[in-house]
């Protein structure tokens, strides 16, 4: 357990490092705000629909809205599988999104933290500008969670690699925030992300409203089992 908190501490040392030594022409404070809706159609399945402003040139312009659905598929214990489709919303041309994503994750009880590791492979176009993207990003993410108290926080690295002919600079995320559950169905997301590119840096501030909406057919058949207890 001692060697994993190491490798925690050299791992996020060395991106700092990395961070500080990137050259920078322009900085830029942005602010994402987006509400989600997760729907458990069964132990297996979740469908997700998340709608997302985002606010740039130090959140004083429309950048883009993202309207994005997905499914979250469960294959093994340690095992999901994402993909969906994104519609972005721009000033000058709109853009769509395929997506899937394969998710390694894993609970550690011991230290009460959830470790995940993902690699989003994704293909964007435009009708209008006829320019295609397919980009690789590998992500890695942990979640502590705290035996009392609502507030799970959590970190985040993302590196984003595109592969085409006219390749553009290469993308690197620090994500770093809290999960505060506001009821046992709604939960607040609020996040400082710090993205780097060789020319352009950005401050991003993300607030994120998720609400889960069970299905009815679950509901029924907790209030029987509620019933059932109390007969």
């Amino acid at each position: 357990m001692l060697a994993l908190h190491k490798f925690y501490i050299l791992h996020f040392t060395f991106i700092i490092l990395h961070l500080n030594t990137l050259p920078a022409q322009e900085i830029d404070n942005q602010l994402w705000q987006g509400v989600t809706l997760e729907y458990e159609a069964s132990d297996k399945i979740i469908f997700h629909l998340h709608d997302e402003l985002r606010l740039e040139n130090n959140i004083s312009d429309f950048q883009q809205n993202l309207i994005q659905f997905h499914t979250t598929y469960k294959a093994a214990k340690f095992l999901r599988f994402l993909g969906g489709y994104r519609f972005a919303i721009r000033p000058i041309y709109d853009r769509h999104r395929f997506f899937i994503q394969p998710l390694f994750r894993r609970e550690i009880k011991s230290i009460r933290t959830e470790i995940q590791f993902s690699t989003n492979f994704q293909y964007e176009f435009d009708k209008r500008d006829a320019s295609e993207t397919f980009y690789v990003r590998p992500m890695f993410f942990a979640r502590f969670e705290p035996k009392y108290g609502r507030i799970e926080p959590f970190f985040a690295t993302e590196l984003f690699y595109q592969v085409s002919p006219e390749s553009i600079d290469d993308q690197l995320r620090i994500y770093a925030g809290v999960e505060y559950e506001l009821t046992k169905k709604n939960t607040l997301r609020l996040a400082y992300i710090r993205s780097n590119m060789s020319a352009f840096n950005s401050n991003i501030f993300q607030a994120v409203y998720i609400i889960e909406i069970d299905p009815k057919k679950k509901k029924k058949k907790d209030k029987k089992k509620k019933e059932m207890a109390k007969s």
